[in-house]
């Protein structure tokens, strides 16, 4: 699936997800006390096999009354693991709740559980449920990674960061560990040290798809546009092919003002996953730059088409649709926009562009007017106020308009006088 945020927190990553009982120190205490009583053969085939066989046998152990203490912990911790394989948190769940009432030191238990909670986004619980695993087992490595990913989803980017660099030390190849810690760096606004990390990951795992398609959004975050192309095309040479990359290789591609290259990699993009509205914008943002505005147009529909309550988009359409003469389409839409999302500066100077296009002067004058109002440092919509002063022979207000848009914008003249925002005359 495409995201729409470039640089997000991913669960799980490559470090393993969940705990189990089978070769750690509740094993060794598990496997002791089940020779004890015979169970061996029974307790391995309570942590192998298939997620039916698995709950079958652990719950004849549990039933049998022949367990107690650890070795009941066990079972439940094996239980519960197996009853996630197939899709019942709600009985795992219960399950790392009676392994931890029958052993209140089992650390796995509580990361177990912790897991289920971080799933479901319970962030605070989750955080709680790693604490008390991290008391019992200090060097837990998962327990300090998917520590780091909930405070991280939290904001809590200063508590993360200790998680992140605990795990570096545990495990030095974990290359997981290095990639989420740069996103804490890059979110700190540490960007050289973001950048390290991501290189880090890289020299220990070079044809790692992930590690090397996170360096390329942070690129893009940072408007290196040519090591952004870089990093995409080579996730796609090491393939399969798939339409994230493609889209963020055209954001790259449009940085660097390579729009037909741009609209290659959306046409993939669209081929393979046509739902994903975003695509659609970028691609018409690059057919505009290209000065195809009729081909903008059709993708800002397909857009509204797959969002009908984006307002920016309806915004987008009603700009293009004013460039392109046909002002009460893009009136249309530029009210639709405000419904949907009342007094947003930006939409109030596209209305403005259209009336002028119409050539509702007043109604132009009013929207420029509440524009700046809310954004005094829009340049063409001081531009275009600049044009209404001019034509009713307000020649001081219109220079002080124009001066304060060529400030804000060096090029205003040109962008300005392509879109025909001039006075009769001018």
């Amino acid at each position: 699936m495409i995201g729409t945020r470039l640089l997000v927190l991913l669960l799980l990553l490559g470090l393993g997800g969940w705990a189990s009982a089978q070769g750690g120190a509740q094993a060794g205490k598990a496997n002791q006390a089940s020779k004890d009583v015979r169970l061996s053969t029974e307790l391995e085939r309570c942590n192998s096999g298939s997620p039916d066989e698995s709950i079958e046998a652990c719950s004849v152990l549990l039933q049998s009354g022949k367990l107690a203490g650890a070795n009941a912990a066990v079972a439940h911790l094996n239980r519960g693991n197996a009853y996630l394989r197939k899709g019942d948190s709600d009985r795992a769940f219960a399950d790392y709740g009676e392994a931890i009432s029958l052993d209140p030191d089992f650390a796995d238990a509580y990361y177990n559980r912790g897991m289920i909670h971080f799933r479901a986004r319970r962030l605070g619980q989750a955080i709680g449920d790693f604490n008390r695993a991290l008391a019992k087992k200090p060097d837990f490595v998962l327990a300090h990674f998917n520590r780091g990913l909930a405070f991280a989803q939290r904001g809590r980017y200063d508590l993360a960061l200790p998680d992140f660099d605990r795990v570096v030390e545990l495990a030095p190849r974990a290359i997981n560990a290095y990639t989420e810690r740069a996103k804490v760096h890059f979110a700190a606004g540490r960007k050289d040290l973001a950048l390290a990390d991501f290189d880090r990951a890289l020299e220990l795992a070079p044809k790692d798809r992930e590690a090397r398609a996170l360096r390329g959004v942070f690129f893009l975050q940072t408007s290196e546009y040519g090591r952004a192309l870089q990093d995409f095309t080579r996730v796609i040479e090491l393939g399969p092919e798939d339409a994230t990359t493609l889209y963020r290789r055209g954001i790259a591609y449009a940085g660097l003002h390579r729009n037909e290259d741009a609209i290659r990699d959306y046409d993939a993009a669209i081929r393979l996953e046509p739902a994903h509205a975003i695509v659609y914008v970028k691609r018409a943002i690059s057919y505009d730059a290209l000065g195809k505005l009729e081909a903008a147009v059709a993708d800002l529909g397909e857009a509204i088409r797959l969002e009908p309550g984006n307002a920016g988009f309806f915004n987008s359409r009603c700009w293009a649709l004013a460039r392109l003469g046909r002002a009460e389409a893009a009136l249309r839409d530029c009210d639709e926009s405000l419904r949907l999302k009342p007094d947003v500066a930006d939409t109030l100077d596209s209305r403005a562009y259209a009336h002028f296009r119409a050539g509702r002067l007043d109604a132009a004058a009013r929207d420029y007017d509440a524009a700046l109002e809310r954004d005094p440092r829009l340049p063409m919509s001081l531009w275009g106020r600049g044009v209404l002063r001019q034509m009713r022979h307000d020649s001081a207000g219109a220079q002080a308009d124009f001066a304060a848009a060529r400030r804000l914008d060096a090029e205003i003249d040109l962008r300005a006088g392509k879109i025909g925002l001039v006075a009769p005359g001018s």
